[in-house]
């Protein structure tokens, strides 16, 4: 029995301490993703929040390795999610043409809690639906 204790002890140091604390979540402030984009090709990312107040999103647009002067040459949309309050709330996106909902090419799902303490993890990884594939 204590050679099984020192085992699991050594290999809670190997994997990181973290790594053996079942079931505590890392509490953050912010959460950060981000989605492939183009808006060359006209389309860009909407999306909706089924409660209002609860998150703050902020958006920008990376180009990454995409110089400035090629056009066609996708990126990346980087989203900062913070809360502003405690509660519940599904965040839909869809990368659609313009602003015509007949048009969409993929749609993402994110489901987040943000506690009293206003720290917000992820309750339901994003699901992305990429009708492409």
């Amino acid at each position: 029995m204590k050679k099984i204790s020192i085992l699991l002890i050594v290999l809670c140091v190997m994997f990181g301490v973290s790594g053996c604390k079942k079931g505590e979540e890392e509490k953050t402030k912010e959460i950060t993703f981000s989605l492939y984009s183009n808006s060359s090709t006209g389309y860009i990312w909407f999306y909706e929040v089924d409660q209002e107040g609860i998150i703050k999103i902020e958006g920008s647009y990376d180009s990454g390795s995409c110089p400035d002067d090629v056009e066609g040459c996708g990126g990346k949309e980087v989203y900062h999610i913070t809360g502003l309050k405690e509660g519940k709330v599904t965040l839909s996106m869809r990368y659609q043409f313009n602003n015509d909902e007949s048009k969409v090419e993929s749609t993402a799902i994110y489901e987040f809690t943000v506690d009293k303490d206003l720290n917000i993890t992820e309750t339901h990884s994003g699901t992305y639906f990429d009708k492409n594939k």
